[in-house]
């Protein structure tokens, strides 16, 4: 189906900085330099529940607008803007929001050994788990880590890691087949939605 194409441009500089920022922490490894000390792990869990409903929510905004710069932004991280990618991105988004809703700080389990950030059983659409790691993130790294996980449940999106946490140079270079397939497209694409 094609490869994402990189641009060049101040506006795709910003972009593609952003896009750096969230995807080195979100289901990955790093820290954004926010701090949540001080807070229960509950409060934690929700403020991240409610920023991903609003990357989520942002997202599906954007695909629903479509114009020309939501275009532009869907070619750079899931390929050609056709009708078909964008209803599948639209059905993957819409069911996230759903499993958002539906989900509170019980839906969450800590695994304080695990060295990633989060894992899930991606037949499981009940429980992310996270490690210690996850409480050393900013808000928006947080947040984008869930878009992450959650898209790789089975009833979500059943997406794979085709790209590391970190490697925007790959996520840009991906087919569009597997960047439709790619857990972190969908959580790079949130995380600049949700600041639209």
């Amino acid at each position: 189906m094609g490869e994402s194409q990189g641009g060049g441009g101040s506006g795709a500089d910003k972009l593609e900085a952003y896009a750096r920022k969230v995807s080195d922490t979100a289901g990955g490894e790093g820290d954004s330099g926010l701090s949540v000390e001080g807070r229960s792990n509950a409060d934690v869990f929700k403020g991240a529940l409610a920023r991903e409903h609003e990357m989520i929510s942002g997202a599906l905004d954007s695909l629903d607008r479509w114009d020309e710069t939501d275009q532009s932004v869907f070619k750079r991280f899931f390929g050609e803007p056709s009708d078909i990618a964008r209803a599948h991105a639209t059905e993957v988004y819409g069911r996230m929001l759903a499993l958002n809703e539906s989900y509170s700080p019980a839906n969450f389990q800590v695994d304080p050994l695990e060295p990633a950030v989060a894992y899930v059983d991606v037949s499981d659409p009940r429980t992310i788990t996270v490690s210690d790691r996850f409480f050393g993130l900013g808000q928006d790294s947080q947040a984008a880590t869930l878009i992450h996980e959650m898209s790789h449940f089975n009833v979500i999106g059943a997406t794979m890691d085709f790209t590391a946490a970190g490697d925007v140079t790959g996520l840009l270079r991906l087919t569009q087949t597997r960047a439709l397939g790619n857990a972190q497209s969908y959580a790079v694409y949130g995380a600049i939605s949700g600041m639209q």
